[in-house]
């Protein structure tokens, strides 16, 4: 597939299937990611793949605490 062949058959997913993602294909997709293009080659990723079903308590623990500013962004122009 080419450049524009790419951009033109991309979309966005707003729904998903209640299946199990094989872990050999998780890993995969995060193995490929690290090839994403990063400001100054800084390489910032942190991935946290969760491959069992969380309990209701931790998911709203998680989203709480994301609601409550316990995270940051960082943009630099420097690396550090």
């Amino acid at each position: 597939m080419d450049v524009l062949e790419a951009i033109k058959k991309r979309h966005s997913v707003r729904a998903f299937l209640d299946k199990e993602v094989d872990e050999s294909v998780v890993r995969e997709i995060i193995e490929v990611s690290k090839q994403s293009p990063s400001g100054v080659n800084s390489q910032p990723w942190k991935v946290y793949a969760v491959l069992e079903k969380l309990e209701d308590n931790l998911v709203k623990e998680a989203c709480e605490k994301f609601d409550a500013g316990s995270w940051e962004i960082r943009i630099s122009g420097i690396p550090q």
